[in-house]
């Protein structure tokens, strides 16, 4: 099935003398079988070597993501001999797993739900970031260890600053939410110097969350309130608005204020309701596809090293993350 694509997609990298493909998408036997278009052209597959980069997605489901298109695009770019493929694993199986692809010489994954703090202990060494976060997105193998670090706050606060064009200091920064993606922003906005307020319907874990990184915290009841102080940052880090639920929204637009500057991490649709309605009001705005490509543009430092200039990765990276949108 969907799950034996990998096994497909690396046998050349394992030195197999042949694979199994399609013609094309149309004319598929079974799940998980990869056009040869595909195989040839978007994975390289079939010049793989055993010395050749194995990277990945981890976590589940993984079916929608797109990162495997972004990534492979960016690889050949690059002229860097690779691969990027999506595994999906489940909680129980992610020990196993790990130890499987440290044996055969992996260089490094992607992470995602709902592994992100499930893999933390199953690591020989974790980043500082990482480890106030509670919460890993990359993992590095290096020399034959696992090194975990988390691009989600790190990769937000580039696109953030960027737009923002401004020093973070004493800034006033909301962020909806209290799971691994907001605790990863709400660290590096307070690492930054702005002074961050968690904002959740479990107020106890928001508390939490917020004790941790040196943050605020408030109830949902409290957000009216916060965003009619006006603040300089209102981040939505939680999956409210994404499809199908694309009309759901926790913000009154009434509250928005022009001088916010308004980012949701949902990528589908990459214009959520709350983002429409702030762009509206006036407000400047980043989507979920902007988290991504400064998220993985860091993530392909950390597994390439630093002889990548990071505006080119940026400027590839949206390029490409363009064109996947376009052939969809």
């Amino acid at each position: 099935g969907s799950d034996g694509a990998p096994t497909r997609l690396l046998a050349a990298a394992a030195s197999m003398p042949f694979t199994f493909g399609c013609l094309d998408g149309a004319t598929t036997s079974a799940p998980g079988q990869v056009a040869y278009k595909e195989l040839q052209g978007l994975y390289r597959a079939l010049s793989l070597k055993p010395s050749s980069s194995r990277l990945g997605l981890l976590g589940d489901p993984i079916d929608k993501s797109r990162g495997f298109y972004v990534h492979n695009k960016a690889l050949a770019a690059m002229d860097l001999e690779g691969i990027y493929v999506n595994l999906r694993a489940e909680p129980s199986q992610l020990e196993d797993l790990l130890t499987e692809l440290r044996q055969l010489g992996w260089r490094g994954l992607s992470v995602t739900m709902p592994l992100k703090e499930a893999i933390v202990p199953l690591l020989d060494r974790i980043d500082p970031a990482a480890e106030a976060i509670g919460a890993v997105n990359t993992v590095v193998f290096e020399n034959n260890r696992l090194i975990g670090y988390n691009t989600d706050g790190s990769g937000a606060l580039d696109a953030i600053k960027g737009l923002f064009q401004s020093d973070l200091k004493g800034k006033s920064c909301i962020i909806l939410g209290a799971g691994g993606t907001a605790k990863a922003i709400a660290y590096q906005l307070h690492q930054a110097g702005g002074e961050v307020t968690l904002v959740n319907r479990d107020v106890a874990r928001a508390q939490d969350a917020a004790n941790s990184l040196g943050a605020n915290f408030a109830g949902f009841d409290e957000l009216p309130r916060l965003l009619r102080a006006k603040p300089d940052v209102l981040v939505n880090a939680t999956s409210v608005g994404m499809a199908p639920n694309i009309d759901a929204t926790l913000v009154n637009a009434e509250d928005l204020s022009t001088q916010t500057l308004v980012f949701d991490v949902v990528n589908k649709p990459r214009e959520t309701r709350l983002l429409r309605e702030a762009r509206a009001k006036g407000c400047k705005t980043l989507d979920g596809r902007d988290l991504w490509i400064h998220q993985g543009a860091r993530q392909l430092r950390l597994w390439y090293g630093d002889r990548i200039k990071y505006d080119d990765l940026i400027d590839l990276l949206t390029h490409e993350m363009n064109a996947s949108v376009s052939s969809q």
